[in-house]
């Protein structure tokens, strides 16, 4: 989830220095760089870094507005992807896919781009925040763009830039690297554009662009400080990204949010397609390393489509195979499907149902329930291991997830719960099963202070066996341990018959690394003891709360991880088989 990045600058300048260590780490598999590259990514990258950025400062004190990035856009050459400001038709020389939504907005679109590769299409996918390495943020067919290639774009940047500074139009680190994506994904002529909004969808920075399929996620309680203090007004700034003529994908199935984007897009008349009303998802079965489902698709949108293009017809897929962990998956898996249906059908883009079974099984979404089997002796340090009193397994179970508020570590707790074996079955060597999760379960926890903390340690107290409190150092507005520690005790204290808590032991460690280090001793020396007397490979630990505390981790697993995490990563690949029918300007944000 992006933090308010689309805020622009205040009447200075430049501000907020950066504090967080650049790694060279892509989402997926570590990067060599040479020091050379280092220095060149370093120094590109600073230019971007010490613009104003909300999503290190989190600043709410400045109006939102769109006029920069839409002025940065006509100076870089990009107004043809500028919507109009009228409302009138237009369509993009490159089809471009819009994605808002408290949670799964990151998931859908990377399953949307993945999808589209399986077709056979070059796909620019924009996604923010980035884990370890800004580069992560721009990608095409699934790699990130070069060292190289991001200098060129900064230069080019620069000049631009340094005018509308000159002319009191500072513009802000998130319309940036916005702008940066779109020249990059141009000057590459890909076939389409994935975009990730930042924050809400009305006045964020990717609103400028003309889209030709928009998509809402979902809504929940999240940034209320910003876009409101209801499920209702947070609905409102996400449906702002709804474009005239411009089909609408909704995620959000009932609810005060659903009703708020069913009257939007009635009053904007454009085609809307709705999840449980227009497709839908049914999960046959579930497993640790993903999901079996089938999709349906009942027919034509909602609202009638003006613009001529042929209607969707009725379409059923069945069992098809999704790689990532959880219900709320499958529901983001349906609206991505429903996506590339539509855009299949308005677009010269064409999209087998092959592609479709293909894109989402495997599929890696770094930081989303992404399961790392480490060796943990390559984490946890030689003194500690002589001071345990068992001797640590050669693999170990890391769950890394990004869940940041109080819906996403609801939906990650439920994915968890159902897929625990606590049988003292072995995970390694003759007779292993890696499909399941295996107790003791320990989370090493940090968060950041304007997130609903009670809410997320309720729903963890419930699950875990342990819990790490901890702060993230990469960015400034971590939550104290201390008070996160203080949170995890108090829903202890509060637990009700009707919510019950395990129990559950908490603790109070600064350093993320060193709570990542006892969080392994921890599950290692409270799991069950291997009957063969070899090292017990037991319990799960996982790393959740904010994309920063996932960031700042993430590098040093990776680099643990042993020769079999990628099998454990990949789900079977089953047979998907194909059923069709018949043929701005206010200090907040203010309405």
């Amino acid at each position: 989830m992006q933090s308010a990045g689309s805020v622009p600058a205040a009447n200075t300048s430049v501000a907020a220095t950066r504090d967080e260590p650049l790694v060279n780490q892509p989402a997926g598999r570590a990067e060599t760089l040479t020091s050379a590259q280092r220095e060149q990514l370093a120094q590109a990258t600073d230019f971007l870094f010490h613009r104003i950025d909300f999503e290190r400062s989190g600043q709410r004190d400045h109006p939102f507005k769109l006029q920069r990035t839409e002025e940065l856009f006509r100076r870089l050459g990009l107004a043809a992807y500028l919507a109009d400001p009228n409302g009138a038709q237009k369509a993009a020389p490159i089809p471009v896919i819009h994605i808002a939504g408290t949670k799964g907005k990151g998931s859908t679109a990377t399953m949307v781009t993945s999808m589209l590769q399986q077709a056979g299409y070059r796909v620019g996918l924009y996604t923010s925040p980035h884990l370890s390495d800004l580069r992560e943020r721009f990608r095409i067919n699934s790699q990130m763009c070069s060292v190289d290639e991001l200098r060129q774009l900064i230069e080019r940047l620069r000049p631009v830039v340094d005018d509308m500074d000159q002319a009191g139009q500072p513009v802000s680190f998130f319309e940036l690297t916005t702008a940066l994506a779109m020249l990059y994904f141009v000057r590459s002529q890909v076939d389409a554009i994935v975009l990730e909004v930042g924050l809400g969808g009305r006045l964020d920075s990717t609103n400028v662009c003309q889209s030709t399929v928009t998509a809402i996620t979902s809504i929940g309680l999240d940034h209320q400080q910003i876009l409101g203090d209801t499920v209702e007004k947070i609905a409102a700034e996400k449906a702002g990204i709804i474009k005239n003529d411009v089909p609408l994908i909704s995620g959000v199935a009932s609810g005060g949010a659903a009703k708020v984007i069913d009257q939007l897009a009635q009053q904007a008349n454009v085609p809307f397609s709705k999840r449980g009303r227009d497709f839908s998802a049914s999960i046959l079965q579930q497993h640790a390393t993903g999901s079996q489902f089938d999709f349906r698709w009942h027919g034509a949108p909602h609202a009638p489509d003006q613009s001529g293009h042929q209607q969707p017809h009725p379409m059923e897929l069945k069992s098809l195979q999704l790689g990532l962990l959880g219900s709320h998956q499958v529901d983001n898996a349906a609206v991505a499907i429903a996506i590339l249906k539509t855009l299949d059908h308005r677009t010269p883009l064409s999209i087998p149902q092959s592609a479709i079974a293909q894109g989402l099984n495997p599929i890696e979404c770094p930081g989303r329930t992404e399961r790392l089997w480490i060796d943990p002796r390559d984490i946890v340090s030689p003194e500690q291991v002589s001071h345990a009193s068992r001797q640590l397994p050669d693999e170990q179970l890391v769950i890394v997830d990004t869940a940041h508020n109080g819906d996403s570590i609801a939906a990650l707790c439920q994915a968890l719960r159902s897929r625990f074996k606590d049988s003292d079955q072995p995970h390694s060597g003759e007779g292993a099963d890696k499909s399941t999760l295996k107790r003791p379960l320990a989370f090493v926890f940090g968060t950041t202070n304007d997130k609903d903390i009670a809410g997320m340690a309720e729903s963890i107290t419930e699950i875990a066996d342990a819990v790490f409190a901890t702060q993230y150092t990469t960015n400034p507005r971590a939550l104290p341990a201390q008070q996160c520690h203080t949170a995890f005790g108090q829903a202890m204290q509060t637990a009700s018959p009707s919510k019950p808590t395990r129990d559950c032991q908490i603790h109070l460690i600064d350093a993320p690394e060193t709570a990542l280090q006892n969080a392994l001793l921890w599950v290692n020396q409270h799991g069950q003891p291997s009957p063969t007397g070899k090292p017990a490979n037991a319990g799960t630990v996982v790393v959740c709360g904010s994309f920063f505390l996932a960031g700042q981790l993430r590098p040093q697993l990776l680099a643990a991880t042993t020769d079999l995490a990628h099998t454990s990563k990949t789900a079977c690949c089953q047979h998907a088989t194909v059923t069709h029918g018949d043929s701005n300007e206010s200090v907040r944000l203010q309405p």
